[in-house]
């Protein structure tokens, strides 16, 4: 076979190649909609391919049989055990419930709306009645399976990445507490502050900028090369990033000096957490899974054009688990007049790419039917949702491409549950709208 690098279609042929190999030893495609996941029927396995890298689940008793056969019609090295992949390395260990109880005490299921209004039976001024606490069904000396996703290596060069190209001293370039600027100052106002900082305290500690016009940036040359680094890890396993970098990716054309200062905050931020994790832990049998989906939408918050963003995060739930498994951040291709109209966008666009996708890859996984329990928190998008009437939304199927009917379909439909969820355990949240502090 010849070589085929630098080859136009080098990658498709690679891709027929392999999928016919692994194909012919048993493997199938698990879904069209997963390419590169493939699935061992006979052992319960599960294979993903990016290119020459190859990751397989599997249980222990199987490995070796499994790897021995791949290894019988493709050339491969050895393999290793749960190390390095896309530059990610996968670490493990187990713990107990109690260590991670806070991530699990934040499912929806235990913070019930409090009732309001209604005919009250008390004298004037009696408050309504609270919802008394949900007991919680976690045993707390139980054990889970952790998995953490470590790019302390890969963050550690997105910043020194930056100081090369820009030539900033990678000793003085500090940290901060959120990627995010003061959002709701004024850019003038802004640049007046640096300005100010400079004439009383010297050099600041942010690029220089000389004008509050929206000039070219300093960054400009770089930003394209920085930016699509952090998207990287941004996307793999630092979900904080993801509306950040987002916003910024889209005015690689349009670069001026308040988007420089945007930069320099991401890389700040980036310096002091380079030691942070994604984890997720499993501790329940397979029966007691379920997937967990939630969506939020910021009503107008991109400023210059009006247009909100939507927020996504899909999950893996049990009563001892918690697996984060998809995040994204995007904001909305028209402008919305209100904040229902921006969250139907948001749980269409969520339902649509990441939920029901998701049920074919674990109901396989799985070997069951699921359910896509999708989490709410806008009761009257909610109440649009179950009864398919939004008779002030008529134009979204022309101005949004979505269409009410299909969305009020999915929710009544057999494979998918929509509850209410409160707005302070909305896990989409921070993909959405910058948020103001760590944790």
């Amino acid at each position: 076979m010849l070589a085929l690098y630098g080859h136009a279609d080098a990658g498709g042929f690679w891709e027929a190649h392999c999928e016919e190999k692994l194909i012919s030893i048993g493997w199938t495609r698990l879904a069209e909609e997963w390419p590169g996941t493939f699935w061992h029927q006979k052992t319960g396995s599960m294979m993903i391919v990016y290119v020459d890298d190859f990751k397989l689940a599997a249980k222990h008793a199987e490995h070796d049989a499994l790897w021995a056969a791949i290894r019988k019609v493709i050339d491969m090295d050895p393999e290793t055990l749960d190390g390095r992949f896309l530059g990610c390395s996968h670490e493990r260990f187990t713990t107990s419930v109690r260590s991670v109880s806070s991530l699990l005490d934040q499912h929806p299921g235990y913070h019930p709306r409090q009732k309001q209004g209604g005919a009250s039976t008390g004298p004037p001024g009696t408050p309504a009645p609270a919802v008394p606490p949900v007991a919680r069904i976690y045993d707390p000396n139980s054990t889970v399976s952790v998995v953490s996703y470590n790019m302390e290596r890969f963050a550690v060069d997105c910043v020194n990445v930056f100081c090369e190209l820009s030539g900033w001293d990678r000793n003085k370039i500090g940290t901060a507490p959120t990627p995010f600027l003061e959002e709701a100052n004024d850019p003038v106002a802004i640049f007046e502050d640096d300005a100010i900082k400079k004439k009383g305290k010297g050099k600041s500690t942010e690029p220089s900028v000389t004008a509050a016009s929206p000039c070219t940036g300093v960054l400009s040359k770089i930003a394209c090369k920085a930016l699509m680094k952090i998207m990287y890890i941004a996307r793999f396993a630092r979900t904080d990033l993801l509306r950040a970098v987002g916003v910024l990716s889209t005015m690689i054309t349009k670069w001026d000096t308040l988007c420089d200062r945007k930069l320099f905050r991401i890389i700040k931020y980036i310096n002091g957490t380079t030691t942070w994790r994604q984890i997720g832990f499993v501790g329940d049998n397979p029966s007691e899974l379920s997937l967990g989906l939630f969506s939020d939408a910021d009503f107008a918050g991109d400023k210059a054009s009006q247009r909100s963003k939507s927020g996504v995060f899909l999950a893996l739930y049990g009563p001892h688990s918690f697996f984060p498994l998809s995040a994204q951040s995007k904001k909305q291709t028209a402008t919305s007049h209100s904040t229902v109209e921006a969250e139907i966008i948001a749980a269409d666009h969520a339902i649509r790419t990441a939920g029901l996708p998701a049920l074919t890859l674990w109901e396989t996984i799985l070997d069951r039917s699921i359910f896509l329990d999708v989490y709410q928190d806008n009761q009257a998008t909610a109440r649009i949702m179950s009864s398919g009437r939004a008779p002030t939304l008529r134009h979204i199927k022309r101005t949004h491409q979505v269409s009410v009917a299909w969305l009020h379909e999915r929710v009544i439909g057999p494979d998918v549950n929509l509850h209410d969820c409160v707005s302070e355990v909305m896990a989409s949240d921070n993909f959405y709208q910058a948020f103001c502090q760590q944790g």
